[in-house]
C-alpha cells in the first residue's frame, strides 16, 4: 500500500511503500536521509524499536501479535501492540503498561520472558520471547485431549511457575486458560500474560476481571484472593485438557453464577465415553473445592502430590525371576570356597613358626650388625 511522506528537510511530499515504515529513506528532492513514521497498524516489513516484522502470528485481547526480528541480534521475538480500535477505550493502556510491569519481574523457564516495551509514533509494543509451538486449546483442538500423564505434566509445570510467581513476588495471574498456555516444540509448558495479574487481596477496580469460563469463585464474587484462585483454573483447565470442554455453558453471567454455586462436573459426566483413574479425579475435585480453604494448603503441595502422580504412572521394571539351579549353585560355589580357605589356612599354619624363627635371627643379626658387635659374637661362637 502506498502512503505520502513528507520531507522534514524540504517538506517535498512523495509516495513510498507502508511496508517501509521505519525504514531511513532518502527525499527524491533533496537526497536528505530520514526514518519513514509508523502508521497506525504495523506490517509485515515495518521497523519498530530496531525489530523488522517478519509474520503475523494472531489476535490477542487487545492488539496485535507480531512475529519480529532484532536487526542487531538477530533474535526472534513476539511483538505485541494495543490495536487503533482498542487504543482510546479506557483503561486498555493503563492495562498494556501493567502487563509489562508485572511479567518483566519475572524470570522462570516456565513463564514466557519480556525484553523491553516502549512507544513509538503512538504505537506501544512488547517485545518477549518468541516460543516456537501451540496454544494449549490449539492442542486439545486437534488432538481431542490430553492424557492423564501428560496432564499431569502439564499441571506439574504450571503449577511450578505460579508458585514461583506467589512465593518470590507474592503475584496471581488471575488469567489462567488454556490460550495463555503455550507448549513448545521441546515439550515445555509456560505461561503467558500477566495483563490481569494483581498482589494477593482485593480488586478495587470495580470490575470482574478473568474468564468466566475459567474463574474461580472468589474472584467471580470480588471477594479477597490469592494463589488459591490460579489453583482453581489451574484444575478447570486440566479438565479441558482431559475432556476437551469447558464445565459451564451459558453466557458470561450464567457461568459466573455457576462458577460460584453450581457443583463442578466430573470428568466421566463430561467424556462418558473416556476412563479416569480415582487418582486424577481426587487430586482435580480438591484442586476446584469451591472454597479456596478446602484446595491443597499450597502450590507444594499439589505440586508433590502431582509428582507422586507421575511416579506412580512411570513404568515399572520387571522383577526378574530366580533362577534354582542358580541357587544350587551359588552353594556348590560357597562351599567349595570355604573348603579352600581351610586348605590354605593349614598350609599357612604349618610355615608360620620355621618363618618367625628366621625374622627373629635377621633382626638380631641386624641389631649387632649396628652396634657394631658382630666380630665379638662371632669369636664367642
Amino acid at each position: 500500500m502506498l502512503i505520502k511522506v513528507s520531507c522534514p528537510s524540504c517538506s517535498e511530499m512523495f509516495a513510498a511503500d507502508s511496508a517501509e515504515c521505519g525504514h531511513t529513506v532518502n527525499c527524491p528532492s533533496c537526497s536528505s536521509e530520514f526514518p519513514i513514521p509508523l502508521q497506525e497498524s504495523l506490517e509485515v516489513g515495518n521497523i519498530i524499536d530496531d525489530h523488522i516484522i517478519k509474520e503475523f502470528i494472531g489476535k490477542g485481547s487487545m492488539g496485535f501479535v507480531y512475529l519480529a526480528e532484532h536487526l542487531l541480534m538477530n533474535r526472534q521475538v513476539a511483538l505485541k501492540t494495543i490495536s487503533p480500535d482498542q487504543l482510546h477505550a479506557e483503561g486498555t493502556v493503563d492495562l498494556f503498561i501493567k502487563e509489562v510491569q508485572n511479567s518483566a519481574a519475572l524470570q522462570h523457564p516456565n513463564i514466557v520472558t519480556t525484553y523491553n516495551a516502549g512507544c513509538k509514533n503512538n504505537i506501544f509494543f512488547i517485545t518477549m520471547q518468541y516460543v516456537e509451538g501451540s496454544d494449549l486449546s490449539d492442542i486439545v483442538d486437534k488432538e481431542k485431549k490430553l492424557n492423564e500423564k501428560k496432564s499431569f505434566q502439564l499441571a506439574k509445570e504450571i503449577a511450578q511457575a505460579l508458585s514461583y510467581a506467589w512465593n518470590d513476588h507474592n503475584m496471581i495471574h488471575r488469567d489462567i486458560k488454556p490460550e495463555n498456555i503455550r507448549y513448545n516444540t521441546k515439550g515445555r509448558y509456560l505461561v503467558m500474560d500477566f495483563g490481569l495479574a494483581m498482589q494477593g487481596g482485593i480488586d478495587d477496580s470495580g470490575y470482574i476481571n478473568g474468564t468466566p469460563d475459567f474463574m474461580s469463585p472468589e474472584q467471580a464474587t470480588m471477594k479477597e484472593v490469592d494463589f488459591h484462585t490460579d489453583m482453581y483454573s489451574l484444575g478447570l483447565t486440566m479438565i479441558y485438557a482431559l475432556t476437551g470442554k469447558r464445565v459451564f455453558q451459558g453466557t458470561p453471567q450464567e457461568v459466573l453464577q455457576m462458577q460460584v454455586s453450581a457443583p463442578i462436573p466430573s470428568l466421566s459426566e463430561l467424556a462418558p465415553n473416556q476412563k479416569f483413574s480415582a487418582k486424577i479425579q481426587n487430586i482435580i475435585s480438591k484442586m476446584t473445592a469451591k472454597n479456596p480453604s478446602d484446595r491443597y494448603e499450597s502450590w507444594e503441595q499439589l505440586i508433590s502430590r502431582l509428582d507422586k502422580a507421575l511416579d506412580n504412572d512411570a513404568p515399572q521394571k520387571p522383577k526378574k525371576k530366580k533362577n534354582p539351579n542358580a541357587i544350587k549353585a551359588n552353594k556348590a560355589t560357597v562351599q567349595h570356597t570355604q573348603a579352600a580357605n581351610k586348605s590354605i589356612r593349614r598350609q599357612s599354619g604349618g610355615m608360620a613358626f620355621p618363618v618367625y624363627v628366621f625374622f627373629c635371627i635377621m633382626v638380631f643379626v641386624s641389631y649387632l650388625y649396628y652396634i657394631g658387635r658382630i666380630p665379638d659374637f662371632l669369636n664367642l661362637m
